[in-house]
């Protein structure tokens, strides 16, 4: 228990800043996350250790791959419960050096996309506290009265088991990487066991299927992403319908779910995450008559070659109701409205669809969800090229805007 105490030092020594702690402040101790889970029992007992220095502050842990719970989820159910300050404290080492580049990106833009109320702040590093550098030496003192390890000798003993090669037909590889976690791998995760059981392929010797969670698989811009194979295809961007339109289509019937797969060495253009769009890009406002445009916006679209997306709010002030009626740009021809629930494949089928805007209302097109589109792009639009846009509606007239063509920014 004492090697407990030393380490949890540590992390007072990394906290210290933070000793004037408001009863609703709370601290996560972010571990890398290992698949059987060795560091829960870890951190569980540094949380309590800390906890009992200061019992203003509720410690908790949560991880960054491959353990259950996520750094998200542990944010969202602090706040959820009151804190209204959560400071992540990495608890590993060493400390990504592109973990500490993304993860604060990240966690401030799914904190705007939630309105989470939490202030969020990330504590420094432990190597880079004394305190660590104490409870090395401490190690290093300890290990003079250790006896050699041949001393302590036993044969290694294989299990026969492991010898033996699942006969399974398709191994469903579940990535766990830092990003798909933090994307919700592990909701999707559940979505698949709790489909594959309804559908009777998890039941004792059905040799259809087996689930592996694994670390980073790359393509990380999909996240949350599985990967099958013998057959070579990736699932990408899951939640709870795609998860059962591939386990039904794929897994039951036999059949690649092509409306959600990609093949391997397929590159796919991916967005930028950054709801709050007027932080990242230049965004253009704009009105006539009773419509009014608010971070308007243009970049390349996200699975579709030379195609642009379009994202923006629509206010109708008008008196009575109102229609988009027509997207004209002498970049494009074939504009259209977007509905994220179709492929890829089925967005070049479709036609252009007015845009109802009642009145009184605001509709958004943001990524992910509703957005305009310009597919067959007549130029390769470089970063800072003007993109006039034209935007027709059935009452209030035409509105003219002049974007800015910028690239997806790297989350």
């Amino acid at each position: 228990m004492k090697s407990i105490a030393s380490n949890a030092s540590i992390f007072q020594t990394s906290l210290a800043s933070e000793q004037d702690a408001a009863p609703a402040e709370a601290v996560i101790l972010l571990g890398r996350g290992m698949p059987r889970g060795e560091q829960e029992v870890l951190l569980d007992k540094l949380a309590r250790e800390l906890m009992a220095h200061d019992p203003r502050r509720r410690v908790v842990s949560a991880f960054l791959e491959m353990t259950a719970p996520s750094l998200e989820d542990t944010i969202v159910k602090l706040a959820d419960e009151g804190a209204t300050r959560i400071v992540v404290t990495p608890a590993f080492v060493p400390w990504d050096r592109n973990v500490q580049r993304w993860l604060p990106r990240y966690l401030a833009y799914r904190a705007r996309e939630r309105g989470l109320a939490a202030e969020v702040v990330m504590a420094q590093p432990i190597e880079s506290t004394q305190g660590f550098a104490d409870a090395l030496r401490q190690s290093l003192a300890c290990s003079r009265e250790l006896a050699d390890v041949r001393d302590s000798y036993k044969p290694l003993r294989r299990r026969q088991g492991r010898s033996h090669v699942p006969p399974y037909k398709r191994q469903v590889y579940v990535c766990l990487g830092p990003r798909c976690t933090a994307a919700g791998a592990w909701h999707s995760y559940d979505k698949l066991r709790e489909a594959l059981r309804e559908s009777g392929l998890d039941s004792p010797g059905d040799e259809r299927v087996m689930l592996v969670r694994t670390a980073c698989q790359h393509p990380c811009n999909l996240a949350p992403l599985v990967s099958v194979q013998p057959d070579n295809v990736w699932y990408g961007e899951l939640n709870e319908t795609r998860v059962r339109e591939i386990v039904q289509s794929h897994f039951v019937e036999g059949n690649v779910c092509e409306a959600h797969a990609y093949r391997a060495g397929e590159r796919v253009r991916t967005p930028d995450l950054a709801v709050d769009m007027k932080d990242h890009y230049p965004v253009v406002n704009a009105a006539q008559g009773g419509i009014r445009i608010h971070d308007a916006l243009a970049r390349p679209a996200m699975k579709v070659v030379d195609a642009g997306a379009l994202f923006m709010r629509i206010e109708n002030r008008g008196g009575g109701a109102d229609k988009l009626i027509a997207v004209e740009t002498p970049f494009s021809d074939r504009p259209r409205i977007h509905d994220p629930a179709l492929s890829h494949k089925q967005v070049e089928d479709i036609e252009f669809e007015p845009l109802a805007l009642p009145a009184g209302a605001t509709v958004e097109l943001k990524p992910g969800h509703l957005h305009m589109m310009l597919l067959a792009l007549k130029a390769d639009l470089i970063e800072g090229d003007a993109l006039p846009v034209r935007l027709v509606f059935e009452r209030a007239g035409a509105v003219d805007l002049t974007l800015t063509w910028h690239p997806p920014i790297d989350m």
